[in-house]
């Protein structure tokens, strides 16, 4: 004989898909989890809900800020902050200017092989400014891997030119 499931089972199955529809619930590409419309990032795997890069940018950007802002007291004021602003012939997609004339430089990458390009860049600009900068990659998905991150494989002799010419560099992973 089959067991007849109680009543509240049928109600809250009835109610799950009530909120489905509701909700549209988002389903993550990665690992199909099914999260509430208004995540920006997976409960489950922690990636990103949209394949959206410009979107995914601004997020990774609002994620750096929110941990910089919460360690700001082991930093001095912030005196300006400009989006989208080129040093040499690179676009950042975000400044910052701190009260002692240091700068935070944050820039979305992809690709390995930009970054070695973009720390030249730098040490150029900073041959000629003597500028104390920290520059900060915040590391897109990869869409051709789809669920990894970019590992930096940049040269040490790369990274070392930088630090004689007062820039820091920092790779930002989730």
């Amino acid at each position: 004989m089959e067991e007849k499931q109680p009543k509240i089972y049928k109600e809250l199955k009835s109610m799950k898909n009530k909120l489905k529809y509701t909700y549209r619930l988002k389903k993550c590409k990665f690992c199909g989890h099914e999260n509430h419309p208004v995540n920006i990032y997976c409960e489950k795997c922690s990636k990103p809900l949209t394949t959206n890069q410009e979107k995914i940018k601004e997020w990774l950007i609002q994620k750096y800020l929110t941990q910089f802002l919460e360690k700001t007291s082991e930093y001095p004021d912030i005196i300006a902050t400009r989006r989208r602003t080129k040093i040499g012939n690179v676009e950042f997609d975000y400044i910052i200017e701190l009260a002692n004339n240091n700068k935070i430089l944050l820039y979305t990458v992809q690709d390995e092989k930009k970054i070695v390009d973009i720390i030249n860049e730098v040490v150029d600009y900073n041959k000629i400014n003597k500028e104390k900068i920290r520059l900060v990659f915040l590391q897109l998905l990869n869409q051709s891997r789809q669920n990894n991150l970019i590992i930096p494989n940049v040269d040490g002799k790369i990274i070392e030119n930088a630090k004689n010419y007062g820039i820091e560099i920092e790779f930002f992973e989730e």
